[in-house]
């Protein structure tokens, strides 16, 4: 049995047993409401919330269609987000989850830089050696070829912006300082919103904590992620320190702490992308799914950017066990994990061949730290910058090239290693000459997939919480089940949703009149007996259950537990012969009255894991 099966079936045993913590915010709510601006309509629903439910107004954003409240002392937030679903304009409301930095320990060591600089000369004058490269490279000893990317770098004079949305930036630092995007439509200092943005005298980024214009950083992490993204595109222990070839935009939404809400996340990712920012560096998430902050990221590849996330330091498959932001399916995400110098995956890192797209450096990494010092860092908020800077210096190369294209040319342009096949996504490492080649020889290519959050969410926003209304009749399944059948998402599906689009409009209406007439509507899919255990993770909890009948449209789930009409379920099932695993996202559209048995339909599925399922159903016993 190989390490992942191992981690994943220890994941599972541990989860079954474990009580989720309250992971959002005390009695706060996000309401989005209907409409692509705050119409009239808006206005009514948010005032009537106010009159009616007696929350409070936190903060409104006009632009986003949101409002930010707060609940009367007392009030339950999931009942009163269902409550507020109810309401014909409002399009959801959800929970103001908790999220933190994906930091793995506290600074292994805090250092001047002339104290760096001689610690670096000793490892470059010793005979060390780290992988298949002699350490040349200050801030890691992996092999990812940044000093040969330098060499190969373009004299361009365009410098693209790199959002670094953290807990802020040492605006003071000597080596960040002459690297910080400037807001040239802003006069310093006058009190005055010059460029009209809605934040007055950003001149450097925005603080969504205390909500004013410094983004300078308490914490520290911050400051060391800003490092890594200087220092892939130059070296930063030069001396003198040339001109910056990116700018760094501080967009502080982690306290000192570390520690944000989904809140102040969505501002900060629309801010950075209306103030433009190409690239965006995440290096924090949480556990929970969140539509308003799903939207937010859909909202930056709609404008092209890049965005890139940190896997996660929990030690799991984010196949099963998703870290958010990372495990959206937005297509200009590249998600992260962290490897070691020697390129084995740290043994803290998230993974996972299908949510988590490649590795990078993310144990012991120099970089900047506060007061103009500097220190050593492990996570995957350090890997990700090193992905983040490279896709800077590639955009540098190529200033209209889009997100999608640049995170394409970035995974198909890594180092693979045999350690990484089957638990990253292209199986390899970031490489820095690499991916630059690639993107000066590439022609810019202007495509990318259409992308609706509402057609691929992970799962809805108020009825994950819902009480739901007990369990359904066995006959509403045939109503519900075509209602809500599978829609098969991602640009690499096409094919597949044509055939499967064809077969059904083949149908013969006559057979499904006449079925109708008898009180009843068949199937569209073979089902098949399976009994194999499934790990399923709703709202209300993680269990272990078992598979009953399947097929390639959904399946029935038998558990003890309580599940309710419309619940959305992940699930990972676990394959005949108990070999392998298929992840996929469903919503549950009947119940056995007697309980015990649910009937899933799937609303996401990826075609790999549709055509893994389909190879199952040949070696099994068709169901009645």
């Amino acid at each position: 049995m190989d390490v992942k099966l191992n981690r994943l079936i220890l994941f599972i045993l541990t989860i079954s047993v474990s009580a989720h913590a309250q992971d959002y915010v005390p009695g706060e709510l996000i309401v989005k409401y209907k409409g692509k601006k705050f119409s009239a309509s808006a206005q009514s629903a948010s005032q009537k919330i106010m009159n009616e439910k007696g929350m409070s107004l936190k903060s409104s954003w006009h632009g986003l269609n949101m409002d930010h409240f707060a609940l009367k002392p007392g009030d339950d937030v999931e009942a009163a987000a269902q409550d507020l679903m109810q309401d014909p304009n409002v399009e959801y409301a959800e929970p103001n989850y908790y999220l933190k930095k994906a930091t793995e320990n506290l600074p292994d060591e805090v250092m001047t830089k002339e104290q760096f600089e001689v610690l670096f000369n000793e490892y470059s004058n010793s005979d060390a050696e780290v992988g298949a490269q002699n350490i040349s490279y200050s801030q890691t000893g992996a092999p990812v070829e940044i000093p040969e990317a330098w060499a190969q770098m373009s004299s361009t004079s365009y410098k693209p912006t790199i959002a670094v949305i953290d807990t802020g930036i040492d605006l003071q630092h000597v080596d960040l300082s002459s690297a910080l995007w400037a807001n040239t439509g802003e006069i310093p200092s006058n009190g005055i919103d010059d460029d009209g943005n809605g934040f007055v005298d950003d001149i450097n980024g925005w603080n969504f904590v205390n909500n004013n214009n410094n983004p300078d950083d308490c914490d520290g992490h911050g400051t060391h992620v800003a490092g890594i993204i200087r220092g892939t595109s130059q070296d930063i222990l030069a001396n003198p320190l040339p001109a910056a070839k990116i700018k760094l935009m501080a967009v502080k939404f982690l306290d000192c702490n570390g520690n944000g809400t989904t809140s102040a996340a969505v501002q900060s990712i629309y801010y950075a992308v209306n103030n433009g920012a190409r690239v965006l560096n995440n290096s924090w998430g949480g556990g929970s799914y969140s539509y308003s902050l799903h939207e937010a990221i859909a909202y930056s590849y709609s404008h092209q950017a890049s965005f890139v996330a940190a896997a996660g330091n929990s030690g799991l498959n984010n196949d099963v066990s998703p870290m958010y932001p990372a495990s959206y399916n937005v297509p200009n995400i590249i998600s992260v994990s962290a490897t070691t110098d020697a390129d084995n995956l740290a043994s803290f890192s998230n993974y996972g061949v299908s949510k988590v797209h490649l590795a990078s450096p993310g144990v012991g990494i120099y970089s900047t730290y506060l007061n103009n010092m500097y220190a050593s860092l492990s996570g995957t908020s350090m890997a990700a910058p090193f992905v983040s800077g490279v896709v800077a210096i590639m955009a540098r190369e190529k200033q209209t090239m889009n997100g999608y294209q640049l995170k394409q040319l970035i995974l198909n342009n890594v180092d693979t290693k045999s350690n990484l096949n089957g638990v990253v996504q292209t199986g390899g490492r970031v490489n820095a000459l690499y991916s630059l080649n690639a993107a000066q020889s590439a022609a810019v290519d202007t495509y990318q997939p259409s992308y609706d959050v509402s057609a691929n969410g992970n799962r809805g926003p108020a009825s994950d919480m819902q009480s739901g209304g007990g369990c359904g009749l066995v006959s509403k399944l045939y109503k519900d089940y075509n209602d809500n059948q599978t829609k098969f998402q991602g640009p690499h599906n096409m094919t597949l949703n044509i055939v499967l689009v064809g077969l059904l409009i083949a149908l013969p209406f006559a057979l499904a009149m006449a079925l109708k007439t008898q009180g009843q509507t068949r199937r569209r899919w073979d089902r098949f007996k399976l009994g194999s255990k499934i790990y399923v993770e709703t709202i209300r909890g993680e269990f272990l259950g078992s598979v009953g009948t399947i097929s390639i449209g959904g399946l029935e789930l038998k558990t003890d537990q309580h599940l309710a009409m419309s619940d959305k379920v992940r699930m990972v099932i676990e394959s005949p012969d108990g070999k392998e695993f298929v992840e996929v996202h469903g919503k549950i559209v009947w119940c056995n009255e007697n309980g015990g048995s649910f009937g899933v339909s799937f609303v996401e599925v990826q075609e790999k894991s549709l055509l893994t399922i389909h190879t199952w159903t040949k070696q099994l016993v068709k169901a009645n």
